[in-house]
């Protein structure tokens, strides 16, 4: 009479493509997830940007002089590599750019103002503003970056948008 029980080889066997299995959905999960993730960044920073385009042509001012600030980023407070867990005086100063942009652009998407402080990871966004820096370099363009799933600033997974020019510098910055 045949035993009918599985062998520990059979086992074994089932055990490692389940698990085999397994993983190559997970990680596809983890993908679909991160891929989500940037098109929610994406659409922030679109927001982001339409409102800074808004407040420039509201001001005729360049972003910089909309922030008060020439990289709302660069500063001592904000010399952390990991975003995610940047001081509380870094953090400050994104959300008073923000906030600045906001209030010179009507506050266009005045109930998502809050959602656009941090990128779906949980950094800030970087925000350089150089337009119009130094005299000698006014053609430097404004740029918002997205740092992406590491947190880290001026990496491989960083997304750099740059900003359009204001009226005055596409005059100066075309010819």
């Amino acid at each position: 009479m045949r035993n009918k029980a599985f062998t520990l080889i059979e086992l074994l066997v089932v055990i490692s493509i389940v698990s085999l299995l397994s993983s190559v959905v997970i990680s596809e999960l983890n993908k679909s997830r991160n891929e989500a993730k940037m098109k929610v960044s994406l659409e922030k920073v679109r927001i982001l940007r339409d409102n800074i385009i808004i407040a420039q042509g509201n001001t005729g001012n360049t972003l910089r002089q909309i922030t008060g600030s020439g990289c709302s980023r660069c500063h001592s407070s904000c010399s952390n590599t990991d975003l995610k867990n940047v001081s509380t005086e870094c953090y400050s100063r994104w959300v008073n750019a923000v906030d600045d942009i906001f209030n010179v652009s009507g506050e266009i998407y005045r109930s998502s103002k809050e959602s656009l402080y941090r990128d779906a990871w949980g950094s800030p966004f970087i925000l350089d503003e150089n337009e119009g820096e130094v005299s000698t370099a006014y053609c430097r363009r404004d740029t918002l970056n997205i740092v992406g799933p590491d947190g880290v600033y001026n990496t491989s997974d960083d997304i750099r948008i740059n900003l359009p020019y204001t009226g005055y510098g596409q005059k100066i910055c075309d010819n």
